[in-house]
């Protein structure tokens, strides 16, 4: 235990592999419980740390979670951008250690300005909005990266029920809310209302996420849609070519204009591989194309 809370090498091991742990939780894994395990290593391992040491153990954290759940970039450099093993590592770890520099920054804030070990169920709610807010700035922050987020990995447990409510930052709170309070358990037990208080908040959006979970919150107001998916299955090799631009932008159209009557019709993101202001006169016609048949593109 003290290897957890004390600063040191091992404590930010161990905050590496709790990183990691959030992985297992999510798909395809779905092994949910350890979401919670997770943050509550990272929140035992800061109590002791001073800014400085908060904000290393912090980017341990985050560098496990990214380099376990985002390995797959490095499939994106070699596969299919070419890059040699090495250089397609090596840019990896990059943005894995570019990233775990959010976790760097919350755990700072946490130590300096945030800590409240004079009450442990305001510290809990404390730190449950700084994930909250960390994870909201990553979501944003140069476009944004909102990948592994820990309310993801709750599709399959309780908390599922709440995603109606407020989506995916609500279970992200709450998850975090939970492990912290786990962890600041014996320290409620030091006084009756205090630790009632604690419980009746860690098991209260448990207890409603599994009563909300079979709810129904829609019903139908009108038939439904009928749609049609495009995909067309451009190599990765030829995808960002501009001298296939115009095949694309063909294979797209003739796709359309074959297609059977529809309500709406769908391509995938990237079937225009150019910036917006480059296609406006297409993507004109194509609407225009799309109205004529009734539909919606």
């Amino acid at each position: 235990m003290r290897w957890i809370t004390r600063p040191g090498w091992q404590g930010n091991l161990i905050a590496l592999a709790a990183g990691a742990l959030t992985t297992l939780s999510l798909a395809p894994f779905g092994f949910w419980p350890l979401a919670l395990l997770s943050i509550a290593l990272y929140y035992l391992g800061q109590r002791q740390t001073t800014p400085v040491q908060a904000a290393a153990r912090g980017w341990c954290y985050g560098f496990g979670l990214f380099l376990s759940g985002v390995s797959w970039v490095y499939v994106s450099i070699h596969d299919f951008g070419a890059a040699s093993p090495p250089l397609a590592g090596l840019l990896t770890l990059g943005f894995v250690a570019g990233l775990a520099l959010f976790l760097a920054l919350a755990g700072w804030l946490w130590a300096r300005w945030f800590r409240r070990s004079d009450s442990p169920l305001a510290d809990a709610f404390v730190f449950a909005a700084l994930w909250l807010a960390m994870d909201a700035f990553r979501g944003w922050f140069l476009t944004g990266f909102p990948w592994l987020y820990g309310g993801y990995s709750q599709l399959d447990g309780p908390l599922a029920g709440l995603a109606p409510l407020a989506g995916v930052w609500l279970i992200t709170f709450v998850l975090a809310l939970s492990a912290a309070l786990l962890v600041n358990l014996a320290q409620l037990r030091r006084n009756k209302a205090t630790l009632a208080a604690g419980l009746a908040v860690l098991l209260a959006p448990w207890l409603a996420g599994l009563g909300l979970k079979g709810h129904a919150w829609t019903e139908a107001s009108a038939p439904p849609l009928s749609v049609a998916l495009m995909q067309g299955n451009v190599q990765q090799s030829l995808k960002w070519d501009p001298a296939k631009l115009n095949m694309q932008l063909a294979l797209y159209r003739d796709m359309t204009l074959r297609s059977r009557p529809v309500d709406l019709i769908v391509w995938p993101e990237t079937a225009v591989p150019v910036l917006r202001d480059q296609a406006e006169g297409y993507l004109a016609m194509m609407t225009r194309v799309a109205a004529e048949r009734d539909a919606a593109l």
